[in-house]
């Protein structure tokens, strides 16, 4: 879910100005082009697999109370993406890990499809037009990272919220860079205010930031980075606070059936 959520944003902040272009097209004919080139991005991903080596650390107040390192390839269960791990803090699996990879395994496949609590979630029908449709962009000026550079809010009003992470996604902003091909490099974003579940009893997430950067890998676009930090309070009295840093290798083509 994380992997999509970020992929979906980071693809959509896309309102573009084709500067020295000889050609005469407006911003609406410009968004049509990357999103079609999003759009088909996203199905071509899907037939490649990746190492991911994730650094994860707890945190109270900002200070370490324990960290661990998770590599991770991704893998195929009935045809659907996941994350299989493969060591823990750079050391194969020992026996009690391995047995709880393979119950999460097999959790994944009996309850494909669901959330963590059985229910259905419909992040999946969160389309690009429909969270194109929340922001407004500005354009900045070209630097070092890319020549496209833009920022992005929530539009102002009663935006829809459909899911938990659609709720997220109404509450952050950010900053995202483009290539001189239009396609992503870096985009940033952050939580501007507090978001509740369940009128805050079920959870309250406090804090989020995300840093993404992704690479061309056999003419896709591929994750290359990820850093993620969140403060939760959950069920009013546990609070959650993590940072995790992702780096993402070895890519490689989905093996045929």
């Amino acid at each position: 879910m994380a992997r999509r959520f970020t992929h979906l944003i980071i693809l959509l902040f896309l309102s573009l100005s084709l500067g020295g272009s000889s050609l005469s097209l407006t911003k609406e004919d410009v968004l049509k082009h990357i999103l079609q080139k999003a759009k088909e991005n996203e199905k071509k991903s899907v037939e490649f697999g990746f190492t991911q080596l994730t650094h994860s650390k707890k945190l109270d107040e900002g200070k370490t109370t324990s960290e661990e390192t998770k590599e991770y390839k991704l893998i195929w269960l009935q045809g659907e993406p996941y994350l299989a791990l493969v060591k823990k803090d750079g050391k194969d699996l020992d026996k009690d890990d391995k047995k709880k990879e393979a119950d999460r395994k097999a959790k994944f496949v009996k309850s494909k499809g669901k959330d963590d609590d059985g229910s259905y979630d419909d992040d999946d029908n969160l389309t690009f037009d429909d969270l194109y449709a929340k922001y407004d962009f500005e354009m900045l000026p070209a630097d070092d990272i890319g020549p496209y550079v833009f920022t992005f809010k929530p539009k102002t009003g009663k935006l829809e919220e459909r899911s938990r992470t659609e709720r997220v996604v109404n509450h952050v902003a950010g900053k995202f860079w483009a290539d001189q091909n239009f396609q992503i490099v870096r985009a940033e974003a952050s939580l501007l205010d507090n978001v509740k579940f369940g009128l805050g009893i079920i959870g309250n997430l406090q804090n989020l930031k995300v840093q993404y950067e992704q690479q061309s890998f056999e003419q896709v676009q591929m994750p290359a980075k990820l850093m993620v930090y969140f403060k939760a309070k959950i069920a009013l009295v546990k609070t959650e606070e993590r940072q995790i840093q992702a780096t993402y290798s070895n890519y490689y083509r989905r093996p045929l059936k």
